[in-house]
């Protein structure tokens, strides 16, 4: 191969303005002046040098004068050239690795083995050489050496240089060793410096029923450049199953965008219920909705209000009623606080969004305070073997209380008997004291009113339930009636043998 030289002027001048954050116009860089050389001697060598239109800062994320090395095949088609030295990968050279760019100014790359001689800004104009050499480098491993063949004259190699700033914009060159054919490639990287929506909602607490405020920014600093100049916001809520979000605050009139166009929105917003809610902001055209500039998704994690805070917020009502199907656990603090509000409690139990079971306390009949769980098993009971040794009776609704003993106060009871019981029917209740070994009867005239059954109790333990006009458990006469009664009977028949 003929030692060829190739001198290319580039002409091309991008009229592009970028915005930057201190609102200046910065031309885009381009590349001209490049020069292929290649040596096919035994030290032969590949160097190829251009020139740049402006300062190029390697340090800033988005610059990078990237070099890349091809063969050509028969249809055109750029084939990378390996490196057999590295794995074989492509052989590329960028700002990222220890390769540089040389000039008589010094050696510019950002390096990766923490040379002080590299230096990271690259001048406008400035003549820029690497090289690529025959052979294996001294070191053995860098890049900067390739084992390729140069006397092949059947080798068309092809480079292409890549410079972009630090906006992203920038021109990619195609250069050819066997001709002046020149391929260029306008770069310019369209997404906004900065753009979209800022929030704190991050930082803050939400609980149902509670108003927080949200700031939400809206940065559009370079948005002008896409030829938007009035925008409006538009709002899109995803709530839980019988939530609802009050938002207040967002402004949807239309508004102008300056270059530097920076706004803080206070918005608040009112969840109705505990749950996990979405807001979809968007930030539209004026004049077409589905022109959106930019969106922000802003996730509210909704807390459940304490027990003792929906009492306080029902002081006015004298009333509440508290949800317990996550946790049938009540403080001390929540019958207190009940106690001073004169609050009347009502704590409900839900299954698949039925009532399972209620409690309720009236405020003025609260006397000692303490720790609850208020849980229940219906339908069963560990004592249930225990109790039909007495009852005989196997045909019976046992309600098992999770708590065992003294109330705060006499609590009335509402619980789901349907799927046992139809509507109209007189129950009997009965409860089993343990420490005694009794089956005490308790009300014999409840009545069962859309599938459900209320009573009153003073303690926990384990309660029975029974249709009345059924014959009756052995609750009815306690066990020691029973026993008593039977010793009568049998002392009478011992003094009527002895009188015979």
């Amino acid at each position: 191969m003929k030692l060829k030289k190739i001198s290319l002027v580039v002409l091309l001048v991008i009229g592009f303005l970028s915005i930057s954050f201190v609102n200046a116009a910065i031309d885009t860089v381009t590349v001209s002046d490049v020069n292929i050389d290649i040596v096919p001697t035994k030290d032969g060598r590949l160097s190829i040098s251009f020139k740049l239109s402006k300062d190029i800062d390697l340090s800033k994320n988005k610059s990078n004068v990237k070099i890349e090395y091809f063969s050509e095949g028969e249809d055109g088609e750029l084939i990378p050239i390996k490196n057999t030295l590295e794995e074989n990968f492509p052989l590329v050279k960028d700002k990222t690795w220890s390769g540089y760019l040389w000039s008589p100014e010094g050696q510019f790359s950002t390096g990766d083995d923490n040379k002080q001689i590299y230096i990271d800004l690259i001048p406008a104009n400035l003549k820029l050489t690497t090289l690529l050499k025959k052979g294996v480098a001294a070191d053995g491993d860098s890049m900067d050496y390739f084992e390729l063949d140069w006397t092949d004259k059947n080798l068309k190699i092809v480079i292409k240089i890549t410079a972009t700033d630090e906006f992203g914009h920038g021109e990619s060159v195609e250069v050819r060793s066997y001709n002046d054919e020149i391929i260029r490639t306008t770069i310019i990287d369209t997404t906004p410096s900065v753009y979209g929506f800022i929030n704190d909602a991050a930082e803050k607490v939400f609980t149902e029923g509670k108003e927080t405020e949200i700031n939400l920014g809206i940065q559009a600093t370079t948005i002008e450049n896409l030829g938007y100049d009035a925008v409006k916001i538009l709002t899109a809520v995803t709530k839980p199953n019988g939530g609802e979000l009050t938002i207040t605050g967002i402004n949807k009139d239309t508004f102008k965008i300056a270059k530097d166009y920076n706004k803080n929105n206070v918005i608040k917003v009112l969840p109705s219920i505990s749950g996990t809610y979405t807001i979809k902001i968007d930030l539209v055209n004026v004049n077409d909705n589905s022109k959106v500039i930019a969106t922000k998704t802003i996730t509210l994690e909704v807390n459940e209000k304490t027990i003792v805070e929906k009492i306080k917020d029902s002081s006015n009502d004298k009333k509440t009623e508290i949800d317990l199907s996550k946790s049938t656990a009540v403080s001390a603090e929540a019958f207190e606080t009940a106690k001073e509000n004169k609050v009347d409690l009502t704590f409900n139990v839900k299954e698949n969004n039925k009532l399972k079971y209620s409690w309720t306390f009236a405020s003025t009949e609260i006397k000692d305070t303490m720790n609850l769980d208020l849980g229940l098993k219906i339908g069963s009971s560990e004592k249930k073997e225990e109790i039909e040794k007495i009852t005989k009776d196997s045909n019976v609704l046992y309600l098992s209380f999770t708590h065992h003993g003294d109330l705060p106060a006499p609590a009335t009871i509402k619980t789901f008997v349907g799927d046992k019981y139809s509507d109209g029917a007189t129950l009997k209740l009965y409860y089993y004291n343990e420490a005694n070994k009794k089956v005490e009867l308790i009300s014999e005239d409840l009545v069962v009113k859309d599938g459900y059954v209320s009573f009153v109790i003073e303690h926990c333990s384990v309660y029975l339930l029974k249709e009345k006009n059924n014959n009756p458990v052995t609750g009815d006469i306690n066990v020691i009636g029973l026993v008593s009664i039977s010793l009568l009977s049998l002392a009478g028949i011992v003094y009527i043998k002895s009188k015979k």
